[in-house]
């Protein structure tokens, strides 16, 4: 009597031991993930993964509003978007960071859904408990690499299948075989061999076709709890967000026990080989797909809420990470006054120490300057902050108004090989995608820079006149970085002047990044020539047919 005291005295404390360990373990990686999620705010984001990765969700929403702007695969790869995109990137989840990367690809045209991104971004930043609550909640979610969540949620949506019937039944076979054992044991017995033999079968490779599959299933649950979780959280200025959540979660709750024989695992090999031959994950996992493609849009609902919510997190930390910002004033065009662009003091988002600019456009500008001056750069910074406006409500100015733009670039083309396309090819298809896009309601804002340059000098300057008077005639506000100065007196009427410039030493060029108006007196590819090295003989000779053709306007025989 005393031995089995002591030993289920032992037990227990053995058992409790166990309890108490995990309760401590799970507070300290509590704590420890909480530090870690302090810590980090508004600091500069460490990237885990490409911006090309963190693109799922996109490649699905896009097709859901075919009809809606949204910034093209040129103009992103154009602004050097990926990089941009990796520096507002804190997220904790992959379903916020697929959210930001969807985010930054559909400028808005609606004053109240960007006040709300602002209030959102404004409340998380002055409210540090309650965005910790959330980031923790989502931080617990984490991050998948290998599935894309979206494809399997979207592609589910409809989805009816008989699989689960028929594993039920093919479940059926074995427990009825062993009662049929009693009435006729012989062939009871073979039919409940035969039976395991081919449930072991199906199950091992069904499982091994649907690995990648139940990795999503398996975040798609997470998902539903933690959406759940987020929907308890008394957070008032996200109430609207929490019902959403919880209408949403409330319809797919049944998921929550059916996953329970999918996600849980056993060391005990008779317990596992029971399920094997029950076929009971296989059996569960149709369930859960069944619900998820009856409730595929309650599912995508909870992502996008989930994902939105992250993401203005997210901006909030950027915001708290850089110099200087502000909201943009953004307005209508009516089609009666002209368009307009102001800002004061604005930089560039991946540069560490940025030569603010300030301009007011109310006509097209036309921007001439030597190489390396800074044309290049100050268009992509007033693209991106015109993007930032119209997505994440934050621009990166002392302040920003402007009306509302489609926006599109025709910058850094490159040959298409694969297609057999030249650079001028490329090039005159960039600009066609601009030209095909003006309408006489929503206008464009459009960077192009050094426009045909894939072509000989005569027919560049003609046809390029004609495309940027073009432009400038239509509903669209163009930036157009040149080395062609004839471009600045051809398009006086319809382009103001500004210029980049830099200034010489004996043995040193410097550029000062500042915009200037008018158009640009200086030269200095032939003098970088010398400053690279060059021999006498070539500089001195470039220059003198330089000033020869300038004098003459026309070139002589080498």
């Amino acid at each position: 009597m005393g031995n089995a005291f002591g030993f289920v005295l032992l037990v227990l404390l053995l058992v409790s031991a166990v309890i108490v360990y995990t309760i401590v373990n799970s507070k300290r990686n509590k704590a420890r993930l909480e530090r870690k999620i302090r810590e980090s705010w508004g600091k500069v984001p460490k990237p885990e993964k490409k911006a090309s990765e963190c693109s799922n969700y996109f490649k699905q929403y896009k097709e859901e509003v075919k009809d809606r702007f949204l910034i093209d695969d040129i103009t992103w790869n154009d602004l050097d978007m990926d990089e941009v995109f990796a520096r507002l990137n804190s997220c904790w989840s992959t379903v916020g960071e697929e959210y930001l990367y969807s985010l930054l690809r559909e400028p808005l045209f609606d004053e109240n859904a960007l006040k709300e991104r602002g209030r959102l971004i404004d409340f998380f930043m002055s409210n540090p408990r309650e965005r910790a609550q959330l980031q923790y909640l989502l931080a617990r979610l984490g991050k998948v690499k290998s599935v894309d969540i979206p494809f399997y949620i979207y592609n589910k949506k409809g989805e009816t299948s008989k699989r689960g019937l028929y594993y039920k039944l093919l479940a059926a076979v074995p427990v009825l075989s062993l009662a049929g054992m009693i009435i006729n044991f012989p062939a009871g017995l073979m039919f409940f061999i035969l039976s395991m033999t081919l449930n072991s079968t199906i199950y091992y490779k069904t499982k091994n076709e649907i690995a990648s599959q139940l990795e999503a299933l398996s975040y798609i649950v997470a998902l539903i709890f933690c959406g759940e979780k987020a929907s308890f959280l008394n957070i008032e200025e996200i109430k609207e967000y929490r019902r959403i959540l919880s209408e949403s979660v409330r319809k797919v709750r049944g998921i929550g026990k059916k996953s329970f024989y999918v996600l849980y695992k056993t060391e005990d090999p008779l317990i596992e080989y029971v399920k094997v031959v029950l076929l009971g994950e296989l059996i569960a996992f149709e369930s859960i797909s069944s619900i998820i493609s009856k409730y595929s849009d309650d599912i995508i609902r909870i992502y996008k809420t989930l994902g939105f919510l992250e993401s203005m997190i997210s901006i909030a930390s950027y915001r708290e990470s850089i110099k200087y910002y502000s909201t943009p004033q953004l307005s209508r065009s009516d089609g009666k006054t002209g368009l307009q662009l102001y800002f004061k003091d604005i930089y560039h988002p991946l540069i560490k120490e940025p030569v603010p600019n300030s301009l007011h456009a109310e006509k097209p500008v036309l921007i001439t300057g030597s190489n390396a001056s800074g044309k290049s750069t100050f268009l992509k910074t007033v693209a991106i902050n015109a993007i930032f406006a119209q997505t994440i409500y934050t621009c990166l100015a002392a302040e920003y108004s402007s009306n509302y733009f489609m926006i599109f670039t025709s910058m850094a083309l490159k040959d298409n090989l694969s297609n057999n396309e030249s650079y001028f090819i490329a090039e005159i298809k960039s600009l066609k995608r601009i030209i095909d896009s003006l309408n006489s309601g929503i206008p464009c804002l459009c960077f192009i820079d050094e426009v045909l340059r894939g072509t000989n000098t005569v027919e560049r300057i003609a046809a390029s006149s004609q495309v940027l008077r073009y432009l400038g005639s239509s509903n669209c506000l163009c930036f157009a970085a040149t080395h062609d100065i004839e471009l600045t007196s051809i398009l006086e009427g319809y382009f103001e002047n500004y210029h980049f410039r830099e200034s010489f030493s004996d043995n040193e060029i410097t550029f000062d990044y500042r915009l200037y108006p008018g158009r640009s007196n200086t030269r200095n590819a032939i003098k970088l020539l010398r400053f690279m090295g060059y021999p006498d003989s070539i500089v001195q000779d470039a220059e003198n047919r330089a000033n020869s053709f300038l004098a003459e306007g026309s070139w002589k025989r080498v």
